[in-house]
């Protein structure tokens, strides 16, 4: 794979890393939402800017930033109650949770939107892009 006239082997093993870690994830909220591998270069104004623009530019109020280990506390906590389905759901979120964090830095989590938002988990790859996953939630109350 070519991108900006680099060979990007390195990037496009860290996206299939990131796509099988990702693979048969759900967010779980109002709705469940796959959990998909999202890629994009990094403007000169920064994440929040590129996050934005690959959002369909929403007015500024509507892009929240959270902390990245509070948004996977709550998907990779194992409770004692949880069916199979949900002790493999939040597995896969810790593996998940493990990759982006050794291998992308500056890990942020954006919610863009209200009531149906679009959540991206970002960091920088080595050589500077955007990296991680994205999924959807609805959240009424």
């Amino acid at each position: 794979m070519e991108k900006n006239g680099k060979n990007q082997g390195a990037e496009s093993l860290l996206a299939r890393r990131i796509a099988r870690a990702s693979k048969g994830l759900n967010f779980v909220s109002e709705n469940d939402a796959p959990v998909v591998p999202f890629f994009a270069d990094q403007p000169g104004e920064g994440v929040r800017s590129a996050v934005r623009k690959a959002a369909g530019d929403p007015p500024e109020e509507l892009i929240e930033e959270t902390d990245a280990k509070r948004f996977f506390d709550r998907l990779t906590c194992d409770r004692e109650w949880y069916n199979a389905s949900q002790k493999k759901n939040a597995a896969g979120f810790k593996r998940l949770q493990k990759l982006l964090e050794e291998e992308l830095t500056d890990l942020r989590v954006f919610r863009v939107g209200n009531v149906k938002l679009k959540i991206y988990v970002v960091g920088l790859d080595p050589d500077g892009n955007l990296a991680g996953v994205l999924t959807e939630a609805i959240e009424t109350s």
